[in-house]
Parts: structure tokens; C-alpha cells; sequence
């Protein structure tokens, strides 16, 4: 199972390398006249570009992670659950950026306080069930992960971000609590 997974990564890397037509592009997220409610159903209809969607956020870039709250904004259920894995994801990657876009889209403290409770408090739920890992396996991956979540909020220093910056930790503090606990 490990094998077929390595050599699809492969593959995929091979094809994204080799010229192959991207699966989203930002102007597949509309225009002005769209709604990002329709925008987001569209995108989320396809598994494909969903995927792809996800994966540019994760990864980081500018561009696509500026386009993750609005897109949260209009989600709900399944779909805004996995924008904030995939910000939860980008917290072990660029900390400051994310508690950054919360902060400056979510205008009240109370908003901003609760989506970044949502993010941060993530912790497990980017690993989906993998039959070739035992529980011990999963609780550990979990562990390191929130460790390293925790070592990049700690490493935020703007000032600006601290109450952020607390909650976040708080509910990063959380999650290692009930997965040291798991059996």
C-alpha cells in the first residue's frame, strides 16, 4: 500500500513537472459578478479541483491563501471543515501568516478569537484513516504534528497577534491533552 502511494506522489509530481494543465487556476474562483457561494459550491462539486484547491492553500502560496476567507465565510459543514485543515496544516508552515489573515478578516476580536479556535484546534483531523497505521502510529503523527504548531506559534512575535497567538496555543494545548490521553 505505502509502494502504490509513493509512486502515485510520483506521478503526480512527475505530470505537474512534465507541463500538465494545472487543475485550478485563481480564475476559476470568479469574478467580481460571481458569488463565492456558487463559487464554492462549484469548486467543491469537484473533487478534483476541491483537492487541488486545498493542496495550493496548504502549500502556502500568497495567492491562494488570501482567498481562504472568503471561501470560509460562505462555507459550511464539510467544506469549512477542511478549509481549516488545511490553514491548521499551514500553521506548522507560516504561523504569522495565517493568524495574520484571521486577524484582518474576521473584524471583531469575539470572530477572530473563535476562527482561530477552529484552525487551530484541528489537531488530528489532517490525518485521515489509514489502515496501515496502528493507533500508536496515528496518536504520535497527531503529537509531533501539534508539536510543531506549537513551536511555530511560539515563534510569532508580533505584538499585534498575541491574543491570537494565545488562543491558538490554547487549543493546540487542548488537542495534545486528549491525544496523549488516546488510547
Amino acid at each position: 500500500m505505502r509502494f502504490f502511494i509513493f509512486v502515485t506522489l510520483i506521478v503526480a509530481a512527475l505530470n505537474v513537472h512534465a507541463g500538465a494543465p494545472e487543475v485550478i487556476k485563481l480564475k476559476d474562483l470568479g469574478s467580481a459578478k460571481t458569488s463565492k457561494k456558487e463559487v464554492l459550491a462549484r469548486i467543491f462539486a469537484d473533487q478534483n479541483k476541491w483537492s487541488a484547491y486545498l493542496a495550493k492553500i496548504e502549500s502556502g502560496q500568497d495567492a491562494w491563501v488570501k482567498t481562504w476567507p472568503e471561501m470560509r465565510k460562505v462555507a459550511d459543514g464539510g467544506a469549512s471543515e477542511q478549509l481549516d485543515i488545511a490553514m491548521y496544516k499551514l500553521v506548522g508552515v507560516k504561523a504569522t501568516a495565517v493568524l495574520k489573515i484571521i486577524q484582518k478578516n474576521w473584524k471583531t476580536q469575539a470572530e477572530a478569537q473563535e476562527i482561530t479556535k477552529k484552525v487551530c484546534g484541528k489537531a488530528g483531523e489532517e490525518i485521515q484513516e489509514n489502515s496501515s497505521l496502528t493507533s500508536v502510529q496515528e496518536r504520535a503523527n497527531v503529537l509531533s504534528g501539534i508539536q510543531l504548531r506549537q513551536k511555530k506559534i511560539n515563534e510569532v512575535t508580533d505584538k499585534g497577534l498575541s491574543n491570537l497567538k494565545a488562543n491558538c496555543l490554547l487549543s493546540l494545548q487542548a488537542s495534545e491533552s486528549f491525544w496523549s490521553k488516546k488510547e
